[in-house]
């Protein structure tokens, strides 16, 4: 299959994820955890964290079919959804007779753990960052991660913003927002927008209106990966118009979430390796 009728037929599962949607402020299904094979513990990315975010499911854990049968179970009669795997080949040129490597994208189907009967769910593998920090739940904070990013940083402001002249995120202060959810998401939204300064990531070019609406497609999508993985809550703070827009160019070119999905992964590896705070361990 080609790669461009797999970018359609992933886009095709966002759009229609999207537009499901019971209220704007939140497209996706919130999950305790990245979504990860429950066999090896790894976390999945990019779009394929989209994808299985946006799944009607509540456990994090995936399975491809040959996982579910290791695992002693059935999923007969259940509908797989189905992620991007990407693989080389090696080609001959045929002017020169060298070879050189292409990159391919290929359809991958797993299984929710909801899904499969008879599973032996003692044996699944709950999510393993790759580096580990023994920390409270109850009190990691955004506003830790940013320090340890040592992120300039003003609180008191009237509004949320990252602003690239100055290379500062500026918030209102905690107890202005309605709860800690919406704090702590905000903040690890501008944060998300704060990587892609030129110093560091250099995402931030475009000024036009199309691109805006862009990165703050990169942003949500990337505080909302950032959460799952640093065990935040997140609960979306996108408005309708850019979701609208989103919508709009999703439909114009099948790889704009892709593009989109993989700015916002190469955000949130920024975030963790660059910090002193390393993925908080699943429960």
């Amino acid at each position: 299959m080609k790669n461009q009728k797999i970018y359609e037929q992933i886009t095709e599962q966002v759009i229609n994820g999207l537009q499901g949607a019971k209220k704007w402020s939140k497209p996706w299904t919130y999950v305790t955890s990245a979504p990860h094979n429950g066999i090896s513990g790894r976390a999945y990315s990019g779009i394929n964290w989209l994808i299985l975010a946006l799944a009607p499911y509540d456990s994090p854990q995936w399975l491809t079919f040959n996982g579910v049968k290791e695992l002693g179970g059935s999923v007969k009669g259940q509908k797989a959804t189905q992620v991007i795997y990407y693989n080389v080949t090696k080609v001959k040129d045929k002017e020169t007779g060298d070879s050189k490597t292409i990159p391919f994208a290929k359809p991958h189907n797993l299984f929710n753990v909801e899904q499969v009967e008879g599973l032996d769910k003692t044996k699944l593998v709950g999510y393993k960052p790759e580096t580990i920090l023994d920390l409270d739940y109850n009190e990691f904070t955004a506003h830790n991660l940013a320090e340890s990013l040592q992120v300039k940083l003003s609180y008191g402001c009237s509004q949320a913003c990252f602003i690239p002249s100055a290379d500062e995120v500026k918030m209102p202060n905690a107890e202005d927002f309605v709860d800690t959810a919406q704090f702590q998401a905000t903040l690890i939204h501008e944060l998300i927008h704060w990587t892609g300064h030129k110093s560091r990531l250099n995402r931030l070019g475009d000024k036009s209106k199309e691109g805006y609406a862009f990165e703050e497609l990169v942003a949500e999508l990337g505080a909302a990966m950032a959460g799952s993985i640093y065990g935040l809550p997140y609960e979306g703070l996108q408005h309708e118009e850019y979701i609208a827009s989103w919508l709009t160019r999703l439909g114009d070119d099948p790889k704009h979430i892709y593009k989109a999905a993989k700015l916002a992964g190469k955000a949130v590896n920024y975030l963790i390796e660059n910090s002193a705070v390393a993925a908080v361990k699943a429960a």
